[in-house]
C-alpha cells in the first residue's frame, strides 16, 4: 500500500534585532535569554553598521537608544511606516529628550549626568500579562541597574510592569512600562545592567527563571500579532 502525503512547512520563527548605541553586557544577556526561544531568530548590531534595514525584522531592542551621539529618526520612521513593535532601554547613554518624542508612554526629563541605583518591583495594578509569585517576591531582591536621575512618570496609555525601587523606598516612578503608541505595541526600560539580574538569578537560583520568565513574557506581549 502507498499513500502520498504533503507536508507544508512554515517558518513562523520571529525575526528579532538587538540594536545597540554601543557594546554592553546587556545584549548577551537578552540575546541567551531570547535564543533559548525556538520561535525567536536574535541578531545583534549597532547604530552606523553598513547594510543595516531594521524594516526585516518582526521587532527591534533598542538599547541606548536614541543617543547624544546618533540619530535614529530614520531608522524610527521605518519602523512606524512597517508597524514594528519595540522596546527601548534607555540608559546613561540616552538622549532623553528624544526618547519622549519617539514613544507617548513615559515622560522623561534627564540630562544622564547622574544615576541612581535602582531595583524593580512588580506593580500590583498591572493585569496585561500574568506574573508568577516567585517574580514577584524575588525581584526587589535582585541587585540594582542602573537608572539616570531625572522626572519620569507614566502616561495613560501605559502599563506600568515594574516600578523603581531606590535604597528601600518603593516609587511611583516607571521602571518598566508597555503600551501602544499609535496602534504600535511598545515598550520601555528605563535602566541598564539587566546583564546584573541574569547573573544574580543564576546565583541565588542555579537557573535563569526569574530572569527569562520578566524578559521572556515582556517579548512575547510585543510581538503578539493580533488576528
Amino acid at each position: 500500500n502507498v499513500r502520498d502525503i504533503f507536508i507544508d512547512v512554515l517558518d513562523a520563527r520571529q525575526k528579532i534585532l538587538l540594536l545597540a548605541n554601543g557594546a554592553h553586557p546587556d545584549l548577551s544577556a537578552l540575546r541567551q535569554t531570547l535564543e533559548g526561544n525556538k520561535n525567536y531568530q536574535v541578531a545583534v548590531a549597532y547604530l552606523g553598521d553598513p547594510g543595516l534595514d531594521v524594516s526585516k525584522f518582526d521587532f527591534v531592542v533598542l538599547h541606548n537608544l536614541p543617543s547624544n551621539a546618533g540619530d535614529i529618526s530614520g531608522i524610527l520612521n521605518t519602523l512606524n511606516s512597517k508597524r514594528i513593535p519595540r522596546l527601548f532601554i534607555a540608559g546613561m547613554q540616552t538622549n532623553y529628550g528624544a526618547l519622549a518624542r519617539a514613544q507617548n508612554l513615559v515622560s522623561t526629563q534627564s540630562n544622564a549626568q547622574q544615576s541612581d541605583d535602582v531595583q524593580g518591583k512588580v506593580s500590583p495594578q498591572f493585569a496585561a500579562f500574568s506574573i508568577s509569585p516567585e517574580l514577584a517576591s524575588e525581584l526587589p531582591k535582585f541587585n540594582p541597574v542602573t537608572s539616570a536621575f531625572g522626572n519620569f512618570a507614566e502616561t495613560p496609555q501605559a502599563q506600568v510592569v515594574l516600578r523603581k525601587r531606590i535604597g528601600k523606598v518603593d516609587t511611583e516612578q516607571p521602571l518598566l512600562a508597555i503600551g501602544e503608541t499609535d496602534g504600535i505595541k511598545t515598550g520601555v526600560f528605563l535602566g541598564e545592567g539587566l546583564w546584573k539580574w541574569r547573573l544574580f538569578d543564576y546565583l541565588q537560583h542555579n537557573n535563569h527563571q526569574i530572569f527569562e520568565e520578566l524578559v521572556g513574557k515582556t517579548v512575547q506581549y510585543l510581538t503578539l500579532k493580533e488576528d
